[in-house]
């Protein structure tokens, strides 16, 4: 009776701590109203409220602030993450954050590919960075050349080229081979900046505006 009372209290803790090591991995590198985007496992997810992930995360609430993720029954709060990334920004002595204000619904920024200027439509919703052929033909890359992969826009699934872009600049934020889709014709009218870049940045909300931060 005694050595099983000691093997279940045994598989009781194993079971809490296994639970705590994986809280403790978990880290939130973007907050928005109903939405943050989450590290687990060298792993980047979009948790959304009410979904669960295939990991077993499920979001309760989300603000600009902080973030409640329910892990196992339990649910615990969750701030901005500073976990290093890849980003490199050129900044001395402090940590500089680009801010971006809504207008007309949307966020927009100048920025930089591969040190040509661009117009920026940040779009958290886009799994990569996308631009049209006119843009790609500006900015030089031979975009022909890369693989051909299925892309779905608001007007169906087509077929694009995926490329990978030496360096995207946002303010001070610099980011380096960066995968990107592009379109042939006029869409999207100006680049998205997707999650391709925004997954390597610290980002949140307040009173529309937008903040970026690099990681470091």
């Amino acid at each position: 009776m005694i050595r099983n009372r000691i093997i279940w209290l045994a598989i009781i803790l194993l079971n809490s701590y296994s639970v705590m090591a994986e809280v403790s991995n978990i880290q939130v590198v973007g907050l928005f109203n109903g939405m943050a985007i989450v590290k687990f496992n060298q792993q980047q997810t979009i948790l959304k409220v009410g979904k669960t992930d295939p990991s077993g995360m499920t979001l309760v609430s989300a603000t600009a602030n902080e973030a409640v993720i329910n892990i196992h029954g339990q649910q615990y709060h969750y701030q901005l993450s500073g976990e290093v990334g890849e980003v490199q920004a050129h900044s001395v002595g402090s940590k500089k954050t680009h801010s971006i204000w809504r207008v007309d619904g949307r966020y927009t920024t100048q920025g930089s590919i591969n040190q040509k200027s661009v117009t920026f439509i940040v779009d958290t919703g886009a799994t990569t960075i996308a631009l049209n052929s006119y843009t790609a033909k500006r900015l030089a890359l031979a975009y022909q050349e890369g693989r051909r992969v299925p892309v779905t826009t608001a007007s169906g699934q087509e077929m694009g080229y995926a490329v990978q872009l030496a360096e995207i600049k946002i303010g001070d934020i610099m980011v380096r081979n960066i995968d990107a889709i592009v379109l042939e014709g006029a869409y999207p009218r100006e680049p998205l900046l997707g999650m391709t870049f925004l997954e390597k940045v610290k980002i949140s909300q307040h009173d529309g505006r937008m903040d970026l931060e690099p990681m470091f």
